[in-house]
C-alpha cells in the first residue's frame, strides 16, 4: 500500500510582519512518489494582479517551488510534482513545515502545518567516539584505571524520554473537522466546542463573538465559519442538517461550513453554505439534499468554479 498523507491549511496574510487576516487555503496530498499542491487565494485587494513566488518553508531555508498568477486579489493554482522533481530542488518533505506566497518585500501569505523547529534541534550532535577506560590485566582479574561512579536507577519515564517527531504530517483517511481563521498555530489542531452562554438580544452579534469571521467571496460580505457540531445555534428544525450527507461530504473535503446573514426584501435572512466545485451533476445532487443555489466570487458560475451551495436556515 502506497503512503498517503494529506494536509489542509489556511493562509494568513501579513503586511510588514503584522497579521492582517486570512486569505484562502492550501492543500497538499502526498501519495506514493507524487505530491499535489493546490492553492486557492481570495479576499486581497482588487488591485493585486501580479506574478508571485510560491515557496516551500524548510527548517533551514525558503525554497522557490513555482510562481502563481494573482488576479484581482485572488488566484487558483494546482500542480503535481514527483519526489524526484522536489529532490532536484533540494526539497525533503520531512523538513518542510509550510507554504509561502511572496507578493512583495513587505507583503506575503503564509500557511503552516507545524512550527519551525528551534535552531538547537536542527544542529547535529558533535561527532566523536567516547574513550573507553584503560584497563590492565592483573592476576586475579581485570582492573579499571578509573573507578566508574555508581549509577542511579532511572525511572521508566526518565530512561525513555518522549520522542519528538521530525515532521507532524499525519497519514489520514478522514480529515479532522477544523475551523477557519485560527491563530498562526497549526489549524488542524482539534478545538473544544464553543460555549454558548450569555446570549444577547441580538443572537447574530453573540455568534460573531464565538465564531471566526471570513470573506469567502472576496468582497464585503461577511460569513461565520462553523462546523456541523455547531448547528445547535440553528432553530430546532434545521439542526438535523448536521447529518445531511451532502453537507458532510463538503465539510470533510474543505473543513468548514459558512453561515451568513443576508438582507433581502427588507428582512434579514440566514444561509448555510457548503463548499464545493460547480458542476451540473453536483448541482443536481445538492438540490436533492435541499440546497437551493450556488454562489461564487464571479457570476455566473462556470464549470469547475469553487464556491458554496447555499440553503436558507433560521437561527
Amino acid at each position: 500500500m502506497s503512503l498517503y498523507e494529506k494536509k489542509f491549511v489556511y493562509f494568513d496574510y501579513f503586511e510588514n510582519e503584522n497579521k492582517m487576516g486570512n486569505a484562502g487555503f492550501a492543500k497538499l496530498i502526498l501519495q506514493g512518489e507524487q505530491c499535489r499542491i493546490s492553492v486557492n487565494v481570495n479576499g486581497l485587494h482588487k488591485t493585486d494582479t501580479k506574478k508571485c513566488e510560491l515557496l516551500l518553508l524548510d527548517d533551514e531555508r525558503e525554497i522557490t517551488l513555482d510562481h502563481v498568477l494573482m488576479e484581482q486579489g485572488g488566484c487558483s493554482y494546482s500542480s503535481l510534482f514527483t519526489k524526484e522533481d522536489l529532490h532536484r530542488k533540494g526539497i525533503r518533505f520531512e523538513r518542510v513545515y509550510g507554504l509561502c506566497i511572496r507578493m512583495s518585500e513587505k507583503r506575503l501569505l503564509k500557511a503552516v502545518w507545524r512550527k519551525e523547529r528551534p535552531m538547537e534541534e536542527r544542529m547535529p550532535e558533535p561527532a566523536g567516539v567516547p574513550e573507553e577506560p584503560e584497563v590492565s590485566e592483573e592476576p586475579g582479574g581485570i582492573r579499571e584505571e578509573e573507578t566508574m561512579p555508581e549509577t542511579e536507577e532511572l525511572s521508566e519515564a526518565e530512561a525513555m524520554p518522549e520522542e519528538k517527531p521530525i515532521a507532524e504530517l499525519e497519514a489520514v483517511t478522514e480529515p479532522e473537522p477544523e475551523p477557519v481563521n485560527l491563530p498562526p498555530e497549526n489549524p488542524l489542531t482539534e478545538n473544544p466546542p464553543p460555549v454558548y452562554t450569555q446570549i444577547r438580544d441580538d443572537k447574530w452579534q453573540q455568534l460573531e463573538q464565538i465564531f471566526p469571521m471570513i470573506h469567502p467571496f472576496g468582497d464585503e460580505k461577511q460569513y461565520l465559519s462553523v462546523a456541523p457540531k455547531d448547528f445547535v445555534v440553528l432553530t430546532r428544525q434545521y439542526q438535523p442538517l448536521a447529518n445531511n450527507s451532502f453537507l458532510l461530504h463538503g465539510f470533510y473535503n474543505y473543513h468548514h461550513i459558512i453561515l451568513g446573514r443576508i438582507p433581502r426584501s427588507g428582512q434579514e435572512q440566514f444561509y448555510l453554505g457548503v463548499p464545493g466545485v460547480f458542476y451540473e451533476r453536483e448541482k443536481a445532487v445538492a438540490i436533492m439534499f435541499g440546497f437551493e443555489s450556488f454562489e461564487c466570487a464571479k457570476e455566473p458560475a462556470e464549470t469547475g468554479t469553487f464556491g458554496y451551495y447555499m440553503k436558507r436556515v433560521e437561527i
